[in-house]
């Protein structure tokens, strides 16, 4: 029987298995770089994935906002789990009908997403997008599982099972690359999906797949699905960064959406491991502090993320920023991707970098609404981040090209997170906001140092280089606020 697992235990665990993941992720994405640089066949490839992953994104979204409470519930009461059965039912029943839709409409989205492609390329693009739709469905069963998993704070079997994902992904790519090319790629993305859901569902104590779907007793919970809207909606706008993103880029140079996605993967590798864990392990607790009705004791839980956030965050944005160039390099620049790809790509991982905080927070305060089932402050936020990201991509993009697409997304982040702390200490509590401008004092401070110091260690060795910055930035910042981080380390070890 899987065990309940305490926050450091979890948050090790979560990001060690995140460490390998987003290692063999990099692996899978060095050797597609590997293969195509910044190529129109690369640039196809990613417009084709994002299709089924805005889709997923959209209803996972919905079922870890509204469903994990509900089954919390379930089990808190000892109610019948045929409830959690039922809307199971109904979400993969829309998720199938979703999938199908998109196959009959595949062409003219992919021309609405990448309106600078030619005729050959929305052909190529389209098929690409058929192979991999049946991922909807799949990931949709995993996100199910999920929340069985999340509810009994069992961290450990979602976060090895993207790590399975991964690996059979790579060793198809590596097997069908000689014989179909291009769609090798989209082929061996589905078959790792494949591979996550066997080893997910194989563990999840809920069968929901296979007790009876009855369509007439399904239909019956659409009425109180009727709160899910505001969160589907939150997330269709913010998933239309992304596509925003896409289709300013695709007016942009040859390459440049793939410049982006790539950028945008390496962003993601500290938030996939430090920071977005941090939102998945409090929500549960969130969640269940609000139902228990300690108010006070949730002001402080919820504060305490968001320092953590706050203190992991500023020296890994340093990092980055500073090192933009050569962390590209290393992960990305062989065969194809050459130094021109390399420049383009570490242009934006700069640009997203320095919204790294906005993303961190912006992510956290969205579970803090949804304990509180304030599904329509998301949706608001949400709606406006995307309104700014449209507006200043355009702008942005005349100027500074993809950096600009980049710099544009950062900013609605930005936008975000201001919005949702502003709702937050008007209707539930204070944060002390002087963490965040110490940190910023020393990000400064840290900032000029590096500017000093560089030219004289950064010509030519690029690990060298990476190391070096890395340990000015944290021995720096861990000196400076020696302090919090031994009281947020002290406070966490006893939840």
């Amino acid at each position: 029987m899987l065990k309940r697992q305490t926050f450091f235990r979890a948050f090790s665990i979560i990001a060690i298995l995140t460490i390998g993941s987003k290692l063999l992720g990099f692996v899978r994405e060095a050797i597609i770089a590997s293969y195509f640089g910044t190529s129109i066949a690369s640039d196809m490839f990613y417009v084709a994935l994002i299709i089924p992953t805005i889709a997923f994104t959209v209803i996972g979204t919905a079922i870890q906002g509204y469903l994990l409470p509900v089954y919390m519930e379930v089990k808190e009461n000892q109610k019948d789990h045929k409830v959690f059965t039922q809307y199971s039912h109904l979400i993969l029943l829309f998720s199938f009908m979703l999938m199908l839709l998109l196959m009959v409409f595949a062409k003219p989205i992919v021309m609405l997403m990448a309106p600078g492609f030619s005729d050959e390329q929305f052909d190529i693009t389209s098929l690409l997008v058929f192979v991999m739709l049946p991922i909807l469905l799949i990931m949709t069963i995993n996100s199910l599982t999920q929340v069985v998993f999340h509810t009994n704070e069992h961290f450990t079997p979602p976060a090895l099972g993207a790590v399975l994902n991964n690996f059979i992904t790579i060793i198809f790519i590596l097997i069908l690359y000689p014989f179909i090319e291009l769609y090798s790629l989209a082929t061996a993305v589905l078959l790792g999906s494949m591979a996550q859901l066997g080893y997910q569902y194989h563990l999840s104590s809920e069968r929901f797949l296979f007790k009876g779907f009855q369509l007439k007793e399904s239909l019956t919970y659409l009425k109180s699905l009727k709160p899910i809207l505001p969160i589907i909606i939150a997330a269709i706008a913010l998933q239309l960064n992304l596509v925003v993103d896409r289709i300013v880029a695709s007016f942009l140079e040859p390459g440049g959406i793939a410049a982006l996605n790539y950028s945008y993967r390496l962003l993601w590798i500290p938030l996939s491991i430090l920071l977005i864990p941090i939102s998945t392990i409090y929500y549960p607790k969130l969640s269940r502090l609000i139902k228990m009705n300690e108010l006070e004791e949730y002001g402080s839980y919820l504060y305490s993320g968001f320092k953590v956030i706050v203190l992991l965050s500023i020296p890994l944005l340093i990092v980055m920023c500073f090192e933009s160039n050569n962390l590209v390099n290393l992960v990305y620049e062989r065969g194809a991707f050459g130094q021109d790809a390399t420049n383009r790509t570490a242009g934006a991982f700069y640009f997203y970098s320095l919204g790294l905080v906005f993303f961190g927070t912006r992510e956290y305060f969205v579970q803090h609404f949804y304990a509180n089932k304030a599904y329509k402050q998301v949706m608001l936020g949400s709606i406006i981040g995307v309104f700014f990201n449209i507006l200043l991509s355009i702008l942005l993009a005349y100027y500074f090209g993809i950096n600009g697409v980049a710099l544009a997304t950062s900013s609605s982040m930005l936008i975000q997170s201001v919005f949702f702390y502003i709702y937050i200490r008007r209707s539930y509590c204070t944060f002390d906001l002087s963490l965040l401008v110490r940190a910023s004092i020393t990000l400064s401070i840290i900032a000029f140092m590096l500017w000093f110091f560089m030219p004289y260690y950064s010509n030519g060795y690029t690990f060298l280089s990476i190391t070096i910055t890395s340990l000015i930035t944290f021995i720096t910042f861990y000196i400076v606020h020696r302090k919090e981080i031994t009281l947020m380390v002290r406070y966490l070890k006893g939840t």
